[in-house]
């Protein structure tokens, strides 16, 4: 693909899984860039300008979320993330919480400890990191972690400007107890009623996979290495 906003190759190490940001077995981790480019392109799509509300309706551990809240936080009004899996929503809240200076002086406080007891280059390196990203938080940024299923309806969410998605996939992430095309499906229908009237649902998903939604209109296809990512937004 063709990098329209985040066209800089930055170094995004602050930002890596496990380093500052938690981690835990089962959830995946998002490339940073990509992150950043979908939030511009979902941005320069919409009528208005920002701060938006983003929602990650599959956030998992909700890494795509806290990256786009210490890159993008001046366009940002709230984050929501939501699960099916109420191990990784809390790993999700803690994650959410380094954007903003308690949740980061917490972790900040465990890397030195790590440090002290262990010296590990490792642990230097994640004190440094979380330093940097301290410098980043300026205003509280909002945000909300819930378990939902969003195959089945009542989110209860409203005007959301930005959906921006990694469906789940492969052995690490699957859908929960449903074929994958009607889960892709119920999923578009159950965000209708969360998206403010202009909103936008950007999905990144695997190649194979067609989806065509009913009641939204395409605004935008490209492919992102083995997958593809899709921009939408109802038709009104």
């Amino acid at each position: 693909m063709t990098y329209k906003f985040a066209t800089c190759r930055s170094n995004y190490q602050d930002l890596s899984s496990g380093r500052v940001l938690y981690n835990q077995r089962g959830t995946t981790a998002f490339p940073v860039r990509l992150a950043s480019e979908l939030f511009q392109r979902c941005a320069a799509l919409l009528p208005k300008s920002g701060p938006y509300t983003v929602y990650d309706p599959c956030c998992g551990g909700a890494y795509l979320l806290t990256a786009l809240g210490f890159l993008h936080r001046q366009d940002i009004a709230a984050i929501y993330g939501s699960d099916i899996d109420s191990e990784v929503v809390q790993l999700a809240g803690k994650n959410l919480a380094l954007l903003n200076h308690a949740g980061m002086e917490r972790r900040t406080d465990e890397l030195q400890a790590l440090l002290e007891q262990y010296k590990k280059e490792s642990h230097r390196e994640a004190v440094i990191s979380a330093q940097r990203l301290r410098q980043m938080i300026k205003e509280p940024l909002a945000s909300k972690t819930f378990i939902a299923d969003i195959t089945n309806s009542g989110l209860g969410l409203k005007d959301i400007d930005m959906v921006i998605t990694d469906l789940p996939y492969g052995e690490l992430v699957q859908w929960s107890g449903a074929d994958e095309e009607e889960a892709i499906r119920a999923m578009f229908t159950n965000l209708q009623p969360t998206l403010a009237p202009q909103g936008v649902v950007a999905v990144v998903i695997r190649k194979k996979i067609v989806i065509n939604p009913m009641g939204y209109k395409r605004l935008a296809r490209f492919k992102v290495g083995r997958r593809q990512a899709f921009i939408f937004t109802r038709v009104r």
